[in-house]
């Protein structure tokens, strides 16, 4: 006999037979070792009749030997007050008989409507997992039935089995404390499903040129749609359940509620002009943007696809997205204004970075210029120097001085635009204000960005005609 804790239940050997290993703090209560190395946790009483029991506690790994001790000190209290907890499981379970996967998962589909993806949790199980499972109890679903289920799906496709996994362990989790106690999550222990290969498909200048104008001749709303797709980097649902009530025109802003947004807070999408000319195109000004009808995304897809050419690598919507953001690093943007553009959460969006960045976002600053630069290089219509001017210029009341003082965002533009190619005198006259301030923000970035390149910091100081002694004494 010795203390069950997690070291001692794993160094139990196997046998040929089941092995029995008894705690020495608390009476009754074991682990059972099967000969093909399953552990399981039980606990050993005899009832006020001197009926023995030994019923099961719960599977290890997944429940861990202070959670079993504790299940077990509750059910002996039970068996000092002249109640029986076996005996009593056992004919809840014969009288029961409604606790299977399919009536559980009405309540859990009631209980989790709310959920961005609930149409997609419910796809998968009336697909995928109560055909298989469902009118099993849900209490008695064993890891090997959850293996099997996923083995089968990921023979037909590796992704719904990755998917189908992480839903039915979330309906567990839901379920556990709805459930008798000693109940496990029999996903835990199932085998895993082989990772899948980690997609790197980005459209080339070529490719995403060449869909440009196959869309050109596609019809009705899979044009405009994809269009938006191609000059706003947003994700393929965010676009085609846009709402008309999202969008300023005026403003030139998109603002995608929480509601829809992925990581679940509003994004400000600053358009660039063409963006606004596809939409001031289509027929509607109420409701969603795009009516889809019975067509469906992996249909259109694979039409425009078809239009490309075979020659052409199989992409897929979300390669779209990977194509921009591919796209803005190439053309020398920084990450954290990338990220913010897609509107990503990361640790180069967090603390004084990402607050900045946001809100030049927000101010129709960084982000419109930089939008506007992909929109030059992923579509073939050309800008001329006028409409690039009116890009740059865009809400420039909102980052020049303030009480005669310049605000870090403000800074922080002012580099910006000098690291993307904006000659001295746009940014005097852009900013309001002299050439020291501009001086100082372009030889070292404000809020601890690296410096530019000495090319650049030599081409900027030509351009003020002046030197780092005039900075110093300010003259």
């Amino acid at each position: 006999m010795v203390k069950l804790t997690v070291r001692t239940v794993e160094a139990i050997e196997p046998g040929v037979k089941d092995v029995i290993v008894w705690d020495d703090e608390l009476t009754g209560f074991g682990v059972k070792v099967t000969p093909n190395g399953k552990r399981t946790f039980l606990l050993y009483y005899r009832t006020v009749d001197h009926v023995q029991r030994k019923p099961r506690i719960g599977d290890f790994p997944a429940m861990k030997p202070e959670k079993a001790r504790s299940i077990a000190k509750d059910w002996l209290s039970e068996v000092r007050a002249g109640k029986d907890p076996s005996g009593e499981r056992i004919a809840r379970r014969a009288t029961r008989g409604t606790d299977t996967v399919n009536d559980m998962f009405g309540d859990y589909r009631k209980a989790k409507g709310a959920l961005r993806s609930i149409g997609e949790v419910e796809r998968l199980f009336r697909h995928d997992i109560l055909p298989v499972i469902g009118k099993c109890r849900v209490e008695e679903v064993t890891r090997a039935q959850v293996t099997r289920l996923l083995d089968g799906i990921a023979k037909r496709s590796p992704a719904v089995a990755h998917a189908v996994r992480r839903q039915l362990s979330a309906f567990y989790t839901w379920a556990l404390p709805r459930l008798p106690d000693g109940v496990s999550n029999p996903v835990t222990n199932a085998a895993k499903v082989a990772a899948l290969p980690k997609r790197e498909r980005a459209l080339s200048q070529d490719e995403l040129r060449n869909l440009w104008l196959v869309l050109e001749g596609e019809s009705e709303p899979w044009r405009s749609a994809i269009q938006l797709l191609i000059l706003t980097g947003q994700r393929r649902e965010e676009v085609l359940q846009a709402d008309w009530r999202e969008f300023d025109l005026s403003k030139r802003m998109w603002t995608l509620p929480a509601s829809r947004a992925k990581n679940g807070k509003e994004h400000k999408v600053p358009l660039a002009p063409q963006v606004v000319k596809i939409l001031e195109t289509l027929p509607a000004r109420q409701g969603r943007l795009f009516s889809t009808g019975t067509s469906r995304p992996w249909r259109a897809a694979a039409r425009i696809r078809m239009a490309m050419g075979h020659s052409v690598p199989a992409w897929r919507w979300h390669d779209i997205r990977r194509t921009l953001a591919t796209g803005l690093q190439r053309i020398g943007v920084r990450l954290e204004v990338t990220e913010a553009i897609l509107n990503h959460v990361s640790g180069s969006r967090s603390g004084i970075v990402g607050v900045t960045t946001a809100w030049l976002a927000h101010a129709n600053g960084v982000s419109v210029r930089t939008i506007s630069r992909w929109r030059r290089q992923s579509s073939p219509a050309e800008a001329d120097l006028t409409t690039m001017t009116a890009e740059m210029g865009l809400e420039m009341s909102l980052l020049r001085p303030l009480g005669g003082m310049m605000p870090l965002w403000s800074r922080m533009a002012i580099a910006e635009f000098a690291w993307q190619g904006a000659t001295y005198e746009e940014l005097t006259t852009m900013f309001q204000c002299g050439k020291s301030t501009v001086w100082r923000c372009v030889k070292r970035r404000p809020g601890g960005f690296s410096p530019l390149s000495g090319k650049r910091m030599l081409t900027m100081q030509q351009q003020a005609g002046m030197n780092d002694f005039t900075i110093r004494t300010g003259t």
